[in-house]
Order: structure tokens, then C-alpha cells, then sequence
């Protein structure tokens, strides 16, 4: 089975008071449509765009997209990269919701692509930005953690949006093994420095 990644940018339609309920839907039909499809992702909203990474089999994410540029809640929709993938960066979320926390805002002041504007993404910094989203702990996605002018959503959906399953051991026993062999060479050096 070919997997794939698709990433596109849009504007949102949505003003302050419409936004709580846009987002709310999207992200409940994300988590349960995705999860049938064997989708993966993550979105993120600021300023005004919608970002989205979708990732999963070939035809399941084509047919997502061609549906999502038909969806009345965004428009200006660009794609900005479909390509082949062997893994997902997003394989244990079906939605990953991120708010530009101050670490995503910095990463975005770091690399000149703020305020947040999507579009401005190349193909360099796409991928930066995509292995940035992937790496954010599970806090970052918490209901606690929206902006203050979406708090009190009360969609049920909203209340799984920082639901991760674990990462794998293998994830884990990979860190551990090159702590050690760090820890190894740091020690070898300073052995061959004292002689």
C-alpha cells in the first residue's frame, strides 16, 4: 500500500464567533472519518489560515483533499506538497490540533515565516515546520492550551484533541542506545586527550 503525504494551506472564512464552531467541527470529523480511513494529521490555525498535513494510504488522502476543497468553511485552499511517504511524521494522531504555543511561535521567528502565513512556506521550511509539529509533546494539543479566545468550546470531541497513543519502545530503546554511545565517546576522548 503507497502511503502519502499532503500538506495545503487555506484562509479561513470563519470570524471570531463562527471560528469556536468551525474548529470544533473540523476537528470531530477529522478524529472520526480519519480514524475509518486510516488517516493521519495534523492541523494548526492562526492569523486567519488553516494549515493541514494529511498522511495515510494514496487514495484515501486524494479523496480527502478533492472533498476538503469543496468544504464552504475555508477558501484560497493551496497545495503545497503530495508526495510518496514511507512513514508518517503524525502515525499516532488521527488529528493532531496545534495552537502557535511560544515554542511554534519562535520556530516560525527563527526561520522569518512570522506572522504565521502558511503560504509562505517552501519546500525547506515545509519540512522543518512538519518534523517541528511532529516533536511537540502531548500537552501542546490540550484543550487547555487553545488561545483564550477559544476557550470554552464544549464540543465532546474537543475534549480528545490531546489524546496520543504511546510511541513505540523501539522509540525509546533507540534514545537510550545513543545516550550510551555519547556518554562512551565523551569518556574515549577524554581518555586520549589526558595521554
Amino acid at each position: 500500500m503507497t502511503l502519502s503525504r499532503l500538506s495545503y494551506a487555506s484562509r479561513s472564512i470563519a470570524d471570531h464567533h463562527t471560528l469556536r464552531t468551525h474548529l470544533s467541527e473540523l476537528i470531530a470529523q477529522s478524529k472520526r472519518n480519519n480514524a475509518k480511513q486510516h488517516l493521519v494529521g495534523v492541523l494548526c490555525y492562526s492569523n486567519g489560515f488553516f494549515f493541514q498535513c494529511i498522511e495515510g494510504p494514496s487514495l484515501a488522502v486524494d479523496t480527502l483533499y478533492h472533498t476538503l476543497l469543496k468544504d464552504p468553511r475555508h477558501h484560497d485552499v493551496r497545495l503545497l506538497e503530495h508526495i510518496d511517504i514511507q512513514q508518517p511524521y503524525f502515525q499516532h494522531w488521527s488529528m493532531k490540533y496545534i495552537t502557535l504555543d511560544p515554542a511554534t511561535q519562535d520556530f516560525l521567528k527563527h526561520h522569518r515565516l512570522s506572522p504565521f502565513q502558511p503560504y509562505q512556506l517552501t519546500e525547506h521550511h515545509l519540512q522543518l515546520f512538519l518534523l517541528h509539529l511532529s516533536q511537540k509533546n502531548d500537552h501542546s494539543t490540550t484543550l487547555d492550551t487553545l488561545p483564550p479566545h477559544l476557550h470554552g468550546l464544549t464540543h465532546p470531541s474537543m475534549a480528545a484533541i490531546g489524546h496520543v497513543q504511546p510511541r513505540p519502545p523501539q522509540v525509546w530503546f533507540t534514545v537510550a542506545c545513543m545516550s550510551a554511545l555519547l556518554a562512551a565517546a565523551v569518556v574515549l576522548l577524554s581518555l586520549c586527550l589526558k595521554y
